[in-house]
């Protein structure tokens, strides 16, 4: 299974940025024609796409982010990475119980153990991302984030402003 993804982390770290990259086109597009017409359904579509491509990067294993942020924990001992993803499980958990979604905070919940575990921290050990390949994905990682974050609060701002969901 570590094969298919690459053997390096920075093969790894992008292949897992490229579904929510290449998203960024379709979700752009919906976004677009939802403010040249003011269609509803463009713009629920949009903050949709936004919505789930963005939530697809939470840092957080096994979610397309977590892939990114375990290429970029790579150079880190397996003990200093899983406290990286312990810290994001808790933040999880921590922003479930802040907007009241015990669903979510259930499934982070569950996840957990499977993240922290020692045995699968051990499981493979392609090469480490080196310095500038680090920052390049964490570029990569964050221009996208940023994009679904800003596309689904303007098309969120302007649907609550028109009255709309």
């Amino acid at each position: 299974v570590a094969d298919s993804f690459g053997k390096s982390e920075v093969a790894r770290g992008f292949i897992a940025l490229m579904g929510p990259a290449a998203s960024m086109l379709t979700t752009g597009l919906f976004a677009w024609l939802s403010l040249q017409n003011s269609e509803p359904f463009l713009s629920d579509l949009a903050i949709l796409s936004a919505a789930v491509n963005g939530l697809n990067l939470l840092p957080i294993l096994p979610l397309d982010g977590g892939r990114v942020l375990q290429a970029l924990t790579s150079r880190l001992s397996p003990r200093g990475a899983r406290a990286i993803h312990a810290s994001t499980v808790l933040a999880g958990v921590g922003l479930a119980a802040i907007i009241r979604d015990y669903l979510l905070m259930g499934l982070m919940i569950l996840i957990a153990p499977s993240v922290l575990s020692v045995k699968a921290s051990a499981f493979h050990k392609p090469a480490p991302l080196s310095g500038s390949e680090a920052a390049w994905l964490a570029s990569g990682y964050i221009a996208t984030f940023v994009f679904y974050a800003v596309v689904t609060l303007r098309l969120w701002n302007e649907a609550m402003a028109a009255g709309g969901s």
